[in-house]
């Protein structure tokens, strides 16, 4: 789709710069044209958002996504996009997505690709998650078609839902979700023969915290059938919604106790700084050896996959090996069975 006056747009998104940090240089690692398969729908569909409503074309040869979850979504339903930022530091996102055949541009992780960056290449629609705060959107939404997927903290399903409906992806979609039901429905017999508690910990930029009980992580554990510390499953004040996680002092930290013990750790997550806290050791879970470290970035993540592979993690720790778990060297394997179940 062409656009016109693109310097007249870049200029005007300029003073958006406070809310991104300085870029660092892009970095294509593919020194050959990937073939992608960018797919759309049949005519154009406006679609209703948090923020509003976006029209997407009819016609698509370029879709860019901000992060590596936006992109993974899309993967989920059978759309390749064409570029992926990596603002999420998703190491396996990124890998999973370039072998699908995106064009991966590295940005600092945990930040927002500048929108020069992004309209740099040209897209016909623009995807992101969601941050909860609409002026990055807006930043580009007069220039180009933007679509905000949806938070973190949205359950899988509702995500799922919105991709497959955006994209006139619903068959798909439905699909997906049928799958990981099945695998959830298989998980919760198993642990309804043998009731056991789990608590989650992390810890990004050194500090220690507890997933909410809207995040990915514990929407499936109590799908699956698990317990879990208050922190962790208690209702959030009203009010304090949208937050992908609590901080947890060290005085507090006995609190997370559990039969089993989960700490993210990999990419932008450090289980080192989780176990050196002062009371870890203490936790019942913890002194049974009950312990597993689990990739943080598809634990955190409420996108198909992401779901897929924390269930996948849950069977293995219901089982009892705390030491099965998968981390990013498994991401591949783990990813074509993801793909054999969906079909």
């Amino acid at each position: 789709m062409k656009r016109a006056g693109f310097g007249r747009v870049l200029g005007a998104i300029a003073t958006i710069g406070l809310l991104v940090g300085a870029s660092a240089c892009s970095s294509d690692e593919s020194s050959e044209e990937a073939t992608t398969t960018t797919a759309a729908p049949a005519e154009p569909r406006t679609v209703e958002h948090e923020y509003g409503s976006t029209v997407i074309p009819a016609e698509l040869d370029n879709i860019v996504v901000t992060d590596e979850y936006a992109g993974l979504n899309l993967l989920a339903v059978g759309i390749v996009p064409d570029v992926t930022f990596t603002s999420f530091g998703s190491q396996i996102g990124a890998q999973i997505l370039g072998n699908a055949g995106s064009k991966v541009i590295e940005v600092p992780p945990m930040g927002l690709p500048d929108p020069e960056q992004v309209l740099a290449e040209d897209p016909d629609l623009v995807v992101l998650t969601s941050y909860g705060d609409d002026r990055y959107y807006r930043s580009m939404a007069d220039a180009i078609p933007t679509l905000p997927g949806p938070a973190t903290t949205v359950s899988w399903q509702e995500n799922l839902d919105f991709y497959g409906e955006a994209f006139d992806r619903a068959d798909e979609a439905a699909q997906v979700t049928t799958a990981l039901e099945g695998q959830l429905d298989e998980l919760k017999s198993a642990t309804q023969e043998n009731p056991r508690s789990l608590s989650v910990l992390e810890s990004a930029r050194g500090i220690v915290a507890v997933p909410t009980p809207d995040s990915a992580s514990s929407t499936i554990l109590r799908a699956a059938g698990f317990t879990g510390p208050e922190l962790q499953t208690a209702p959030l004040p009203e009010g304090s919604g949208g937050r992908p996680f609590t901080p947890v002092s060290e005085e507090n930290l006995g609190t997370q106790d559990a039969d089993i013990i989960v700490v993210f750790d990999e990419g932008i997550y450090s289980a080192e700084v989780v176990e050196r806290t002062p009371g870890f050791d203490s936790l019942q879970g913890v002194r049974d050896g009950n312990l597993a470290r689990v990739n943080g970035d598809l634990w955190a993540a409420n996108h198909p996959f992401g779901t897929f592979w924390i269930i996948r993690d849950l069977q293995v720790l219901e089982a009892e090996d705390y030491a099965g778990v998968a981390g990013a060297d498994d991401a591949d394997a783990r990813w074509s069975e993801f793909e054999e179940l969906i079909g």
